[in-house]
């Protein structure tokens, strides 16, 4: 098991942005990292989204298959609260990622 920690920046102005991701195994030593320019992203939650598929992209390239991650959590409710649209009723269900 490792942790998956992303963050992106995102640049209103020229819709543009970048996204980070670092790998740390259960000891918290460092694995992996890498980052890459976003050259155009509709918001800050698209941004936030392709962090998170970027991260597990690199998880996968080394090899990690069961990946932990409080960032992840909240990635994947932002999500959930946009496909619902407030009501509740539509979008994703479920919670988890990963096996």
């Amino acid at each position: 098991m490792v942790k998956l920690n992303v963050d992106a920046a995102f640049n209103s102005d020229d819709l543009s942005g970048a996204v980070a991701a670092v790998i740390r195994d259960e000891a918290g030593h460092f694995v992996a990292g890498a980052n890459e320019r976003i050259n155009w992203c509709a918001d800050a939650h698209i941004a936030e989204t392709l962090a998170l598929k970027f991260g597990l992209n690199l998880a996968l390239s080394i090899g990690c298959f069961r990946v932990l991650g409080a960032d992840l959590a909240a990635t994947w409710e932002a999500g959930r609260q946009e496909l619902r649209g407030g009501d509740g009723k539509r979008g994703l269900r479920g919670g988890s990622i990963g096996p």
